[in-house]
């Protein structure tokens, strides 16, 4: 690694890097000379001295007039890379107490279209506990296979899912046919649902399958839970399986 390479890694930037090196060789100078010697215009070695100089990397002094500049000693730099050290150090508890702050807000993730829309369900499954609702009567064409494939999905992983449905035959074919660790309820049959939905972990996935194609994503683990005792609510008031068996 090269001292100007060195001298970025170490908190200037490349310019700087330049004229700091070319004042520690030269000593005091002119801009001309100095610009010179950086290989660097030389308006813009006058806007990175002042740089410099304002950091306390370099002195500036004036014969007849005209001002000259030279390095300060390079233990300046060190003992300004441990100042700002010590003052990081100093803010770091206020800066984890922002990030701890900062994890309470929800974050919210969209996504658009089938390849979107899959890779929440993708997502959803690779939890260990999925709670859903939704129904299949209401699936895209585009979604023509996204039962089939979503009930193989359930049978191969060690996952359990429960799943609030609709009293419609596709939805009935789907919960008696998706496997051991699949458990469904039938909802009121005065009700309907449109969207699907899943709770997994902290999160709240809201998917539109029937024709705008979208997923919306609410990482939060107070909206998360609040969901799931809604869900338990509904869990509550639907009928099981097997009173539809017939």
């Amino acid at each position: 690694m090269t001292l100007e390479e060195t001298l970025v890694k170490a908190g200037l930037d490349q310019k700087e890097a330049k004229v700091y090196l070319a004042l520690l060789d030269l000593g005091n100078e002119k801009v001309h000379a100095i610009a010179k010697k950086a290989e660097i215009k030389r308006p813009t070695t006058y806007v990175v001295l002042e740089q410099l100089y304002a950091k306390n990397f370099a002195v500036k002094t004036y014969h007849n007039k005209k001002a000259f500049y030279s390095a300060e000693k390079p233990e300046v730099l060190l003992r300004a890379l441990r100042e700002k050290q010590d003052l990081l150090e100093q803010a770091l508890p206020l800066l984890q107490a922002r990030m701890v702050s900062s994890k309470i807000k929800p974050k919210i993730r969209i996504y658009e279209g089938r390849r979107g829309v899959e890779q929440v369900y993708d997502e959803m499954f690779n939890s260990a506990v999925v709670s859903l609702f939704g129904t299949r009567k209401h699936l895209s064409e585009e979604f023509g296979g996204l039962a089939g494939k979503l009930k193989s999905i359930i049978k191969s992983k060690d996952i359990y899912v429960r799943d609030l449905v609709t009293d419609d035959p596709k939805d009935l074919d789907f919960a008696f046919t998706a496997g051991k660790n699949y458990e469904g309820r039938v909802i009121p049959k005065e009700l309907d649902l449109y969207i699907d939905g899943g709770i997994y972990d902290d999160n709240v996935a809201i998917l539109s399958v029937k024709k705008e194609l979208f997923a919306v994503v609410i990482e939060s683990k107070e909206v998360a839970d609040t969901f799931r005792s809604l869900f338990e609510l509904a869990w509550k008031m639907s009928k099981p399986l097997a009173e539809f068996k017939n």
